[in-house]
């Protein structure tokens, strides 16, 4: 998962400044999605579907956190649906109640017509945030980390 590939920085940066770590997620709203077999209708999701996503995104972030748990850690997590189901509306809403805050997430790095097409949560997120925030592309995060030490 690209977002995944923030932790190494998040981790250290929290470490650092003796900060909790808050592991976010946001939910898609089916009802805004496409069908694809018939373009242009929308369904409506079950409960128990929303109910399913919802124990899969507790379990998934839950587990994240207990593999980033060390002594002087704390790891929180934390989840919500989107309305729009445009994630940096929610990122946005969640960040603006932590103003002191640093978000780190990644960005997919797309240019050209994929971007225009698919949009960039990372660049929504940081025309407007109301707290710091630390953009790392995909790929690229992934390969750095600490300089190994040359004894």
């Amino acid at each position: 998962m690209p977002a995944e590939q923030a932790l190494p920085a998040a981790t250290t940066l929290a470490d650092a400044l003796q900060v909790p770590l808050t592991l976010f997620e946001v939910l898609p709203n089916y009802a805004y999605m496409g069908s694809a077999v018939w373009p242009g209708m929308y369904y409506a999701p079950t409960p128990e579907q929303d109910a399913e996503d919802e124990k899969a995104v507790t379990t998934y972030l839950e587990e994240t956190a207990r593999k980033l748990g060390v002594p002087g850690r704390e790891v929180r997590t934390a989840w919500q649906r989107s309305v729009t189901n445009r994630a940096d509306d929610v990122i946005l809403d969640y960040l603006a109640d932590r103003p002191t805050g640093l978000a780190v997430m990644t960005s997919h790095g797309r240019s050209g017509i994929a971007r225009w097409v698919l949009g960039s949560t990372a660049e929504a997120v940081i025309i407007h945030p109301p707290c710091s925030v630390l953009i790392m592309r995909a790929g690229i995060a992934a390969r750095t980390g600490p300089e190994p030490s040359r004894a």
